[in-house]
């Protein structure tokens, strides 16, 4: 009797588990195009993995910053340290890089967003403690086993008690501790003691984790995941809707400031500029049509991430040379004017730009 209630408990605790990890692998993870605008004040913790021109070794790891949004639109920071001689900066950065998908070439992930008065407090706070705290990062940096990027984040966090967030697990850095530490976790949550070369975090949102130097060993309990070394969590979450440029006939890609130029170019045909850095694009469709006296520019403009729908228009064309209104979105612009030469050849010029 023993022994079937037993396996009766066995069986549904399998499915219990079973159906949560379920549940956590349909989760999507927040993107930070869908940070709120109608907030004065945001705190924002992001991280991506780090870039394809590092030493490859490097590249599972994940860069973990900060952007705040102080006031404004026109008021958003960004704290890190992004190299080993730069030290912990805060810089202002455009509104487009704040709410970007995409940096490095790399998915941006949403980690924790604080907005409204607690915002505003820590806002405020991470002013002294960056000027205190970041100098050192300029001299004592080492990217492994730290202090690094991802130290210096988590030194800020301990500093300042409301900025309570989860690091991605593949943060390497975000648990140096010298030669010992028992403190806070990063999330408030719980705590961690670590020395070198182990440690362990035991916290309600970081959930069990080893550290193995430096290396993360982990369970999280809600959502349901498995973390380790290397690979992202386990179920990973979902994918966020992805947003990629149509197929354009020609397309232009270029990483921030100006790029402009010509090119030859059919009577009908579409065109598409993406900003690499921000993930930004315009995508614009065009097709020349008789018209009474002459001819018409038939247009459809699609872009992201600001219009939700494509939209047309119609333009008159003389046969010589027509110029489209200004396109564009928070820092991206786009202009363009079709030519026709005459030997009847048909170019486009452009001019892509992003204002910094």
């Amino acid at each position: 009797m023993r022994a079937i209630l037993v396996q009766r408990l066995c069986a549904q605790t399998w499915v219990v588990l079973v159906t949560l990890v379920a549940l956590g692998a349909g989760c999507s993870a927040p993107r930070p195009h869908a940070l709120p605008r109608d907030a004065a004040w945001i705190v924002a913790a992001k991280s991506c993995r780090l870039p394809e021109w590092m030493d490859w070794y490097t590249r599972f790891a994940h860069h973990t910053w900060l952007d705040v949004k102080r006031g404004d639109e026109g008021a958003w920071v960004r704290i890190e340290v992004e190299g080993k001689r730069t030290g912990g900066t805060l810089e202002p950065i455009p509104a487009s890089a704040a709410r970007a998908d995409v940096r490095w070439r790399r998915e941006v992930e949403l980690h924790d967003v604080l907005v409204g008065e607690r915002a505003e407090r820590v806002a405020l706070a991470l002013d002294a403690a960056v000027a205190r705290l970041g100098p050192r990062y300029a001299s004592d940096y080492q990217a492994y086993p730290g202090p690094n990027s991802n130290t210096f984040i988590a030194e800020l966090a301990r500093e300042i008690p409301e900025l309570e967030l989860c690091f991605d697990h593949n943060a390497l850095g975000k648990d140096y501790a010298g030669w010992g530490t028992l403190a806070l976790a990063p999330s408030g949550t719980g705590v961690r003691l670590d020395t070198w070369p182990l440690g362990l975090t035991l916290a309600a949102r970081e959930g069990l984790e080893l550290h193995l130097a430096q290396l993360v060993f982990g369970v999280q309990l809600w959502p349901p995941r498995v973390q380790l070394p290397f690979l992202p969590e386990l179920p990973w979450s979902a994918s966020a809707e992805q947003h990629p440029p149509p197929q354009a006939r020609q397309q232009l890609e270029f990483c921030g400031g100006l790029s402009g130029g010509s090119r030859p170019v059919e009577a009908q045909g579409s065109f598409s500029v993406l900003e690499t850095d921000t993930g930004q694009w315009i995508f614009v469709e065009w097709s020349i049509e008789p018209a009474d006296g002459g001819s018409r520019l038939d247009l459809r403009v699609a872009s992201w991430p600001t219009a939700a729908e494509p939209a047309t228009l119609r333009l008159p064309f003389d046969g010589e040379r027509v110029a489209l209104p200004k396109l564009g979105l928070d820092e991206l612009t786009l202009e363009l004017e079709f030519e026709r030469r005459p030997q009847g050849e048909l170019r486009l010029h452009y001019e892509a730009l992003l204002a910094r």
